[in-house]
């Protein structure tokens, strides 16, 4: 981000970083916000409409040697040499291969939605986060025209009443906040938000068997405290598209791709959830000392510390 404030919920400043010119010089690029549908779009033109087959629920997978079969609700069998689940938090791979271990409710609800036509409201600031009593939300510019924005509560889950009422619900708890983040997540159609309950999962020690892997929210779901729930997911895919390249046997490659991915994804899940302690404490002592490090912090040290979820390891070449 060029600049960025960190604000309370109120609106007060805590505090304005330029973090853009140190992250680049660690990162050796730039950092960008990109929009779910912008990145799918790409990968789709990438792959080919060709490639997809939409509405295959997947009810069986069959691990034999040197080959998979998986079979669909619609009595459809497909065959290949590698299945890859990238099938959600609620992965059906996942828990035909591996079995159904328990996700684990993170504690809190998150409210997402994208502005349109509000990217001038922030002026020079490219980012904005709200630090609150038991809260955190942000925005972030997300195209020359679009605003991205989140807003995260402690709650029970199932509490809510569906996809529709989702802008409404985020309103109820914006009283006494910001009159700027107010106003864009008025200024967001109903269509253009969502509500989640967020759970993650206990790091897996395995995360396939056979010629049988996972990828993405199948294989490591997290709470979106560290903002790496998607690139962690595209880590994944280089990753393995690199692994099965350099490999002969592709079963190989696929334990080759979960060796170097599965210790660099534990450690962002569990940051993750120490980020959200932090961030959604109600603690009114935890609550000062996390704003006062936010204004004495070092920058360079707040630069360091987000480079280093960076690319990483995952950017290296399999030698």
């Amino acid at each position: 981000m060029e600049a960025g404030d960190v604000r309370r919920s109120d609106g007060r400043l805590l505090r304005r970083l330029r973090l853009a010119g140190a992250l680049r010089e660690r990162l050796g690029e730039d950092t960008v916000c990109a929009l779910r549908p912008v990145v799918h779009g790409a990968l789709l033109r990438a792959a080919g409409e060709d490639a997809l087959h939409l509405g295959c629920r997947v009810i069986d997978v069959e691990i034999e040697a040197g080959h998979v079969a998986v079979r669909t609700e619609d009595n459809r069998v497909f065959r290949a040499r590698v299945l890859v689940g990238a099938d959600g938090a609620q992965s059906r791979v996942r828990e035909l291969a591996l079995g159904p271990p328990p996700l684990r409710y993170a504690g809190f609800t998150a409210w997402r939605g994208v502005a349109r036509e509000s990217a001038r409201q922030l002026g020079d600031v490219t980012a904005r986060q709200y630090l609150g009593a038991g809260l955190e939300a942000g925005v972030a510019r997300a195209s020359p025209d679009a605003v991205y924005w989140y807003l995260a509560i402690p709650a029970a889950a199932g509490g809510g009443r569906g996809q529709a009422h989702a802008r409404g619900e985020a309103e109820a708890h914006l009283n006494g906040f910001d009159p700027f983040f107010r106003a864009v997540v008025e200024a967001t159609a109903a269509d253009d938000v969502r509500r989640d309950d967020v759970y993650d999962l206990d790091p897996l020690q395995a995360w396939g068997q056979g010629a049988v892997t996972l990828l993405g929210d199948a294989a490591h779901p997290m709470t979106p405290s560290a903002g790496q729930g998607a690139a962690q997911a595209l880590e994944d895919a280089v990753a393995l598209g690199e692994a099965l390249g350099a490999a002969a046997d592709p079963e190989a490659g696929l334990r080759r791709y979960e060796a170097r991915r599965i210790p660099r994804v534990r450690t962002i899940v569990r940051l993750s959830r120490r980020n959200a302690a932090v961030l959604l404490t109600r603690s009114r002592a935890a609550q000062r000392l996390r704003n006062l490090a936010v204004r004495v912090l070092p920058a360079a040290l707040l630069a360091r510390q987000l480079a280093a979820i960076g690319p990483g390891e995952a950017a290296e070449r399999p030698g």
